[in-house]
């Protein structure tokens, strides 16, 4: 593993990097208050990884959670996002490129990374990384995540007109296309607006119930997998038995 990393060199990247490699990634391509940027090049000069560190939301239950079981200082609310910005970074992108893949080179990149930062703590949120050790194998720890309300509310939703989100999709289609107009434009619309939530590239159109299988297929996924929260603290300040009590 050590030969495969010696032919990689650690280095800054830019914005415009990020177009290698954002159509591997499943979210956006668009990138939201990027910080630093850094990458892997090979030594034949093909850019082989990346990691966009952002600035963190100012918000975030889970956070607060572990943060509780740190000797941190708490303060005013109306301090909050200096404080966030102070300290703290998001991962908000990784992506390997496809034929560096299966070496653990995205928790390489981000192993190396995280130091370089002049912030204390690193977090990560991630749906995708629950079937993946790539934060764990960094060195950051994981955190389970009650489900947010927009899961909540759309539990409520499918359990309200009967949509039984372990039914194959298209049984689920046939279901609202058999009610009347009214209803399907209320589920439509409902299932639109989740959906924009979690895939912004749904906000520029408008609700379309050609695209329920779209609509559906999202919702059903959101409502399976609750994202995982990970924090990497660089003063040292969590311990596996400390995490094992969040």
């Amino acid at each position: 593993m050590k030969d495969l990393y010696s032919d990689l060199e650690l280095i800054a990247g830019t914005r415009e990097n990020w177009q290698e490699f954002a159509n591997w990634h499943y979210r956006s391509d668009r990138l939201w208050f990027a910080d630093r940027i850094f990458m892997f090049r090979h030594k034949s000069g093909t850019t082989a990884a990346i990691v966009i560190y952002s600035f963190a939301h100012a918000n975030n239950r889970i956070r607060s959670t572990a943060l509780s079981q740190l000797k941190y200082m708490q303060i005013p609310n109306c301090q909050n996002l200096r404080m966030i910005n102070h300290d703290f970074r998001t991962i908000s992108r990784v992506v390997v490129r496809p034929e560096f893949r299966g070496i653990a080179l995205g928790s390489e990149l981000i192993k190396r990374t995280m130091p370089l930062l002049d912030v204390r703590f690193i977090e990560a949120i991630a749906v995708m990384a629950n079937f993946s050790q790539l934060f764990c194998r960094a060195g950051m720890q994981v955190y389970n995540q009650q489900p947010n309300k927009h899961i909540i509310n759309a539990r409520k939703f499918m359990l309200k007109y009967q949509l039984d989100d372990n039914l194959p999709t298209t049984t689920l289609i046939n279901n609202i296309l058999t009610r009347e107009p009214e209803e399907q434009n209320s589920i439509v619309r409902y299932l639109y607006n989740f959906c924009c939530h979690y895939k912004r590239s749904l906000r520029s159109r408008e609700p379309d119930i050609t695209m329920l299988s779209d609509y559906l297929d999202i919702i059903r996924f959101q409502l399976a997998t609750a994202p995982a929260y990970y924090l990497y603290d660089k003063a040292g300040a969590i311990t596996v038995k400390q995490h094992t009590k969040s």
